[in-house]
């Protein structure tokens, strides 16, 4: 796929999907009061996906959870 091709699926149909799952999640996140405290984490997972590049830019992600939860490191 020609990059685009990929700029303009993003644009068309990846945009319109983001603003319309987005639209949905709010009120159903309304009905259905989850609870996002992170008080009992026990493990975090970080997925290496390809290439240093993202090593490098996720260093300062890995040290902000190392100092936010000193008790997993």
């Amino acid at each position: 796929m020609k990059l685009r091709l990929k700029y303009l699926v993003d644009t068309f149909v990846g945009r319109p999907l983001v603003i319309a799952l987005n639209l949905l999640a709010y009120p159903l996140g309304k009905v259905l009061r989850r609870n996002h405290a992170l008080d009992n984490t026990k493990v975090i997972v970080i997925c290496k996906l390809m290439g240093l590049g993202s090593i490098v830019q996720t260093t300062p992600l890995i040290t902000a959870l190392r100092d936010g939860f000193p008790g997993l490191a």
